[in-house]
């Protein structure tokens, strides 16, 4: 793979979609078991309020922590998401230029930039629109195929497979 550069916006909207992806469905059925136990906790919730189904206190906080743990879970995306657009990052040029052996990052009007290599890439996932390298839990580097070309995609593929192996995760046609 030739060095590559890609130059392009992150919307507060696509930075939104980001955050939720990494707090929900990152990994395989996250999203499904956060709502089974929403609705499980709203079930126990029903049957000790307006039914009168005995509960001890134990159960009752249980219920009560996983009714809460959610929408503080959504707050907190939107949380980030209202810094970056306040800090007006979304009206910022990224920089990306890929190689075979390091991604390196620019903001426009930054002086700075960052190159890593491979290795300090933890997981790649590839969506249908797009690429998130994460760098840790939530650090991620959003990369769109629209910017990339079909054979730019190809190319970051065979590398991310090549370089991360089981780290990179492929969910075409599964989610945004």
């Amino acid at each position: 793979m030739t060095i590559q550069e890609y130059s392009f916006k992150v919307s507060s909207r696509t930075f939104r979609e980001v955050q939720y992806f990494t707090t929900f469905f990152r990994h395989r059925f996250q999203g499904a078991f956060v709502a089974t136990i929403f609705a499980f906790a709203l079930a126990l919730f029903i049957l000790n309020t307006a039914v009168g189904v005995a509960m001890s206190n134990v159960m009752q906080m249980c219920y009560i922590v996983c009714l809460v743990s959610l929408p503080l879970l959504m707050f907190s995306c939107e949380q980030r998401t209202r810094r970056y657009k306040d800090s007006g990052l979304d009206n910022r040029m990224r920089h990306v230029a890929l190689s075979e052996d390091w991604v390196k990052l620019r903001l426009a009007g930054s002086p700075e930039s960052e190159k890593l290599g491979w290795k300090q890439v933890s997981s790649a996932y590839e969506l249908c629109d797009r690429f998130l390298l994460y760098r840790g839990s939530d650090n991620v580097i959003f990369l769109p195929k629209n910017v990339m070309g079909r054979e730019g995609e190809l190319g970051l593929r065979e590398v991310l497979i090549r370089k991360l192996g089981r780290g990179f995760h492929s969910r075409l046609g599964t989610i945004r």
